[in-house]
């Protein structure tokens, strides 16, 4: 409309006026279809490049998750016996004073064979060892 105003075009009469905003309408709305149609594309096609990132990222990740995870199963049992039953109840979730009276042992006890049980794992696992412990073992208390 604010075309029509700014342009020097003049109607003969009611009909032709008609006619123009008709075809105005029209071809604007032509416009909107393909413009939109356009950006849906895009959006669809960066859509489509994010999930194939993401996809791929998450089986780098579950990869990297899984190698760690081997690993740790494998220091484990290069433990001592009661060093495993430890660190199987810590990572269940039971703090040192449970633990220590389900093995009828001293508090102490169970903190020195954690203690020695994260130094053994943190020597092998290094810089894992930290990322296994948020992914894998949110309910394991590691100082009490």
């Amino acid at each position: 409309m604010i075309n029509l105003w700014d342009s020097s075009a003049t109607f003969q009469n009611i009909r032709s006026l008609t006619g123009w905003l008709y075809q105005a309408v029209y071809t604007r709305s032509l416009n909107t279809i393909r413009d939109q149609a356009r950006t849906n594309k895009l959006h669809q096609n960066l859509w489509e490049s994010v999930k194939e990132e993401l996809t791929e990222e998450m089986a780098i990740n579950s990869a990297i998750e899984e190698e760690i995870l081997h690993k740790f199963r494998t220091i484990i049992t290069q433990l001592s016996p009661q060093q495993q039953e430890i660190m199987k109840m810590s990572m269940d979730g039971m703090k040192v004073k449970e633990i220590a009276k389900v093995l009828n042992v001293s508090e102490n006890a169970i903190k020195m064979q954690k203690k020695r049980a994260y130094s053994v794992i943190r020597e092998e696992l290094g810089e894992c060892w930290s990322v296994l412990l948020i992914m894998r073992f949110p309910n394991l208390k590691i100082y009490e």
